[in-house]
């Protein structure tokens, strides 16, 4: 995951004010928090994993604080958050991605209840319409649509939720995968309020194509597999021959599904995933495409001639995101490339899709080395079945209230006033955000949930006083209007050490 905090925006209610930061992840604005949470999160995190597992957070201070030290607090706490993310124990943790889901929900001010949301097909058609709770993490979402679907539960696990968006043209392009910090509910909601036609899609996420022989051996699984695969073809994303193409269509009209299948496996592209519009370092290209899959990111010119870049010559990535002062962002991903034994070079990537195209890396790495370790180090019979003691795990809200991560609160339950704990006493009004000098107060007659008291839903991150970072001068695209460059982060490849002199 890739976080940045480029603002802060201050709230007014009634004698009080304070700020909260707004957190971006993997480029979309994800939530807007107060520094008690960042360091109610830290304080549990402790507890975890342990303080030699975790950055230094940036000290409480009881005294008030000038510009220039909320600045620095901004800075150190966005550092905080890149730096432990990078820790897959937090990372992965319950506790971290159910802050960060309870997080988007405040920020939403939404109730919690129902919601039906639309999942669609690869190719455009919608499969079905299901009732999900606001604050359901995406795992909910998926294993509803695989339970409706019917689909094996063991092969549930080999398919992933996605944000496809319809470009101008009329195509639809994948622009980022949901994730377990995030509700589905809410995610589609904000990206539509953008006049952008979005749609949740289920597509298979495994890297690893072996596991298309036990999928197609089942009726849904090969249904799917099918679908996606006649799908991909048609939006261009498999190269087919002309005279491949004769027999898929013979296939395809008298519904053999297998053999349609199997033999657009054999074709270039398949399993990868189309980057288009894309533009990369080099005085003799324009506009390129990307594919990533099968462990290699390919580079498609306008010549339609292929630059094949092995991840296991990938020392390490970085991404990097120019926030704008408009609100708009530039991304770029950025890898160094082992060109010869001796020869390292960096490769920069610029696309608006920079981020999923790293997470792509990530996970085709992370299936690359499981795969190894399988192979290597059996797992252990006598560690099946073991589990860790969970400690009670809690969310604070802006007001000072906690909540817990527990069950009921995923579900959407709302928690009688009689089971909440208050950390720093609790508020009868919400505080307000402060727009051109004028308040405006939540509704008294909403009803309250343990998550929201406002009932309003049309959270704008941008209002407020905003306090936004200067520019920097190492920035080269538009250097006056930018004003965040971040993440000097490198993720480093677990899979680079493995490479010798065969491999070159």
């Amino acid at each position: 995951m890739h976080f940045s905090i480029p603002d802060s925006v201050e709230v007014r209610g009634g004698d009080t004010s304070y700020l909260i930061y707004n957190l971006y992840v993997n480029g979309n604005f994800h939530c807007s928090l107060r520094y008690r949470q960042f360091l109610g999160l830290h304080e549990q995190l402790r507890k975890e994993v342990g303080t030699g597992n975790l950055p230094a957070f940036p000290p409480k201070k009881f005294l008030s604080l000038t510009s220039g030290q909320l600045e620095e607090r901004r800075c150190r706490i966005e550092k905080y958050i890149q730096t432990a993310s990078q820790n897959q124990d937090v990372a992965k943790s319950e506790l971290f991605t159910g802050f960060l889901r309870l997080a988007q929900h405040e920020t939403s001010a939404e109730p919690v209840s129902k919601r039906s949301l639309d999942v669609y097909l690869p190719n455009g058609h919608q499969m079905m319409n299901v009732d999900v709770w606001n604050n359901a993490s995406t795992s909910v979402l998926l294993k509803i649509v695989a339970e409706e679907l019917k689909l094996r539960e063991d092969f549930t696990e080999y398919f992933g939720l996605y944000i496809n968006r319809k470009e101008p043209d009329g195509t639809w392009i994948v622009v980022r995968k949901l994730e377990e910090y995030e509700s589905p509910c809410i995610s589609i909601k904000w990206l539509n309020r953008l006049n952008e036609d979005h749609r949740i899609v289920l597509r298979k996420c495994s890297w690893d194509l072996s596991v298309d022989n036990m999928i197609v051996e089942d009726a849904v699984g090969l249904f799917l597999i099918y679908v996606q695969t006649v799908a991909d073809i048609e939006n261009g994303w498999i190269m087919v021959p002309r005279e491949i193409l004769k027999q898929l269509t013979s296939f395809q009209s008298k519904g053999n599904k297998k053999d349609y299948v199997m033999t657009a496996r054999r074709l270039r592209f398949y399993g990868y995933f189309k980057f288009p519009y894309c533009h990369i370092e080099s005085p003799l290209m324009n506009e390129i495409t990307v594919y990533v899959g099968n462990k290699e990111l390919v580079v498609v010119t306008p010549r339609r001639e292929e630059i094949v870049y092995k991840i296991s010559r990938m020392k390490c990535w970085r991404i990097t995101l120019h926030h704008e002062i408009g609100g708009g962002m530039k991304a770029e991903m950025s890898f160094e490339y082992l060109l010869s034994k001796d020869k390292l070079e960096w490769v920069t990537i610029a696309s608006e899709l920079s981020v999923i195209m790293a997470l792509c890396l990530k996970e085709m790495v992370a299936d690359f080395v499981a795969h190894d370790l399988a192979k290597q180090h059996p797992q252990n019979p006598s560690h099946i079945g073991v589990q860790s003691v969970r400690s009670m795990l809690y969310f604070i809200r802006r007001d000072g209230e906690t909540v817990p991560l527990n069950e009921d609160i995923i579900l959407g339950k709302p928690f009688s006033n009689g089971n909440r704990s208050t950390a720093s006493g609790s508020s009868n009004s919400s505080p307000t955000i402060s727009t051109n000098g004028r308040a405006s107060s939540s509704n008294p007659s909403t009803p309250t949930t343990s998550l929201s008291r406002n009932g309003s839903s049309d959270f704008q991150p941008s209002m407020g006083v905003t306090k936004r970072r200067p520019s920097s001068s190492s920035i080269r695209h538009h250097q006056n209007s930018i004003i965040n460059s971040n993440d000097n982060l490198f993720l480093e490849n677990s899979a680079f050490a493995g490479i010798g002199d065969d491999d070159l």
